[in-house]
């Protein structure tokens, strides 16, 4: 009850800061800083944010601050905001959890900012909602409903529609699977003919080079990838693409490490806020889980060994796989 009571009190104050931000003058006084651009903490700073924007950092001292709201920070941690760039917006109440709830848990964990990759028509209204201050909730980029082989469209149909969606506000174009190569080339020519960038499943084979250099911006999962071996030319080739063409990746590991069995449930169970949800929803979620993993256990026998995990070679590949892409970050 003590840590929930801390936790609805931080809410609070993120709420007040957030207001306050956004109009005036807040100095976090004596505050340890955690940059990103070196492994040092910079302790006892005074971090001055004007209309929202950081515009100084200085050494605490005897400093003056006229019409400004200062927080006195001794003793604690201050860092850029986290960024989680793949989520599914909940799109209904669930016993008593919803959007505003999934979002205080997202600002609690100190996510300022979200990728929805799964849209809904309602999310340009929610991000103007949150721009305005009117929600309080981390920053919101949004992609498009999206495009699936169920849905083929014409040239003419697929333009308009991707039109309505640039116009509506929405920022990205999610592709989750392609009826056609040509289905395929028809939408990321529009795209780029109406500058608006693609991201989601990459197709497999030669069709996932072709993209690379196709106009697709991010690609989730690491999709494409797990169909080249690495000691291949391909492969290498695929890397040069990415490189090249500035393609980001969010490779959503966490999601594969449960899907092919790496992790336990008594060690999901064991995470960090899920005693923040309601007990019927933790209930729901856990007789979910446990039918769940008990068959990907059976389809993938070699990766679960009562307790302890196995590893699985196609999470393997993945790892491997960002190592190659992203050598300076292992």
């Amino acid at each position: 009850m003590h840590n929930k009571r801390l936790w609805f009190i931080g809410l609070a104050l993120i709420s007040v800061v957030s207001s306050t931000l956004a109009q005036t003058t807040v100095v976090f006084s004596d505050v340890a800083v955690l940059p990103m651009n070196t492994t040092k903490i910079l302790p006892h700073q005074d971090v001055v944010v004007e209309n929202g924007l950081i515009k100084t950092i200085k050494p605490t001292a005897r400093n003056k601050y006229a019409n400004a709201t200062v927080i006195d920070a001794s003793g604690k941690y201050l860092m850029p905001g986290l960024a989680d760039m793949h989520v599914h917006l909940p799109r209904k109440d669930q016993f008593g959890y919803g959007l505003d709830q999934f979002f205080q848990l997202h600002l609690a964990a100190g996510i300022t900012t979200l990728r929805s990759m799964r849209g809904d028509e309602a999310d340009p209204e929610l991000q103007r909602l949150i721009g305005e201050g009117k929600k309080l909730a981390p920053d919101l980029y949004i992609s498009a409903p999206p495009f699936s082989a169920r849905y083929w469209l014409s040239s003419d149909s697929l333009t308009r529609l991707v039109r309505q969606y640039k116009s509506s506000g929405f920022q990205l174009l999610k592709v989750l699977s392609i009826p056609s190569v040509t289905w395929y080339d028809t939408l990321t020519q529009i795209a780029r003919k109406e500058n608006i960038r693609l991201a989601g499943h990459a197709p497999a084979g030669v069709l996932f080079a072709k993209a690379l250099g196709q106009g697709i911006g991010c690609i989730e999962h690491l999709g494409g990838y797990e169909t080249l071996p690495i000691d291949k030319p391909d492969f290498d080739e695929a890397v040069q693409r990415t490189l090249a063409n500035k393609v980001y990746n969010c490779p959503t590991l966490d999601w594969y490490f449960v899907n092919y069995t790496q992790i336990t449930l008594d060690s999901l169970k064991r995470r960090r806020g899920l005693d923040r949800l309601p007990t019927a929803l933790l209930q729901s979620w856990n007789q979910t889980m446990e039918n769940y993993l008990s068959q990907q256990a059976r389809k993938h026998p070699d990766s679960l060994r009562k307790e302890q995990v196995a590893e699985n070679q196609y999470v393997l590949h993945k790892l491997e796989v960002l190592k190659r892409l992203y050598p300076e970050s292992h």
